[in-house]
């Protein structure tokens, strides 16, 4: 969902715009002393809605976010405060995994249909923006929230 919603990666040129499109951008909300920041409603709904299915389950299970998120709490943070901060940071791990995989894409071979053996008359077709080194495929890291 989040590959066919950003389309070219390219087009945002840090992770501030991205977060912008993606609605995860927090929106100043302050009054006189009282500091503080709200959800951003503007932004690709989509998106936005995805990245929040993955806080909450960030949230759920042990992990990363889920220390992000007691953590904001723990600094007396609201709930859905500390659920914006998790969303950013999500967001940033998805921006730059997409910048890794864009960098990578500049790298594939073009060698292709190639054949699977010598001896059989099979082709093996692959798309061409398959991210490819040296025309085997690519061992993905994951994105580190």
């Amino acid at each position: 969902m989040i590959l066919g919603e950003v389309g070219d990666v390219s087009r945002f040129p840090n992770r501030n715009h991205f977060a912008s499109y993606t609605g995860t951008s927090p929106i100043s909300a302050s009054s006189g002393d009282h500091q503080r920041h709200r959800l951003n409603r503007a932004g690709n709904r989509r998106l936005n809605h995805a990245l929040h299915i993955a806080a909450i389950t960030q949230i759920r299970q042990d992990t990363p976010g889920r220390v992000l998120y007691r953590r904001k709490m723990s600094e007396g943070k609201t709930h859905k405060e500390a659920l914006r901060c998790v969303k950013r940071r999500i967001s940033d791990a998805v921006w730059r995994q997409l910048q890794t995989d864009r960098s990578d894409d500049q790298t594939q071979d073009t060698k292709w249909p190639r054949t699977t053996a010598k001896d059989t008359f099979l082709v093996a077709y692959r798309s061409p923006d398959t991210p490819r080194a040296n025309g085997r495929p690519k061992r993905f890291k994951p994105a580190v929230v």
